[in-house]
């Protein structure tokens, strides 16, 4: 596993604040699984995420972004059924995970421009899981009569995918052992 370091960090180039609370939080060297652990506990999501995908190998990388993808194509696919360039960009990259050649990966490029075309068309659903979650949710909750609640609501949902897509690339990171050099 991957040691985390302050100089790790400045290398990744971590923001000040994020080098600067793992100065306070450790003891200046932490297994990047425990960190991200940390950084779940601590609600910063948005960290764990950079983070995890600056340790992943390629093939770790690859695996978690489809998954985080498939976290929310239904969403994507409810408000635009007719629009099947998402699923099919997942397709193409669930080919390249499982058989790296460069036919899988021509075909891949090839859907991926056109998932992107899609998902910037798509004002409510962008192309960041993060975001598509937490606006297709704000939409379906817009109506209901208690703003209060629907906010809660759709914050604590937005955060629960969040939670299992990173939980999902600690499993990956730990199934496999292997990580980028630190």
């Amino acid at each position: 596993m991957t040691k985390i370091t302050i100089d790790v960090l400045k290398e990744y180039r971590a923001c000040n604040e994020a080098v600067e609370m793992f100065g306070e939080r450790t003891k200046g060297e932490v297994e990047s699984i425990r960190l991200l652990r940390l950084l779940i506990k601590d609600k910063k999501y948005d960290w764990a995420n950079w983070l995890i995908i600056r340790v992943m190998n390629h093939q770790q990388f690859l695996a978690y972004a489809i998954y985080a993808a498939e976290q929310v194509l239904d969403n994507f696919e409810k408000k635009f059924p007719n629009d099947n360039r998402p699923r099919l960009a997942i397709e193409a990259a669930k080919k390249v995970l499982k058989r790296d050649t460069k036919k899988n990966r021509s075909a891949a490029e090839s859907a991926a421009r056109s998932a992107w075309s899609a998902w910037s068309a798509a004002r409510s659903a962008e192309s960041a899981a993060w975001s598509a979650w937490s606006a297709w949710s704000a939409a379906e909750f817009a109506a209901e009569p208690d703003a209060g609640f629907a906010t809660w609501f759709v914050a604590r949902f937005a955060d629960k995918i969040k939670i299992k897509i990173l939980k999902y690339g600690i499993k990956l990171l730990k199934e496999t052992g292997l990580t980028r050099p630190g």
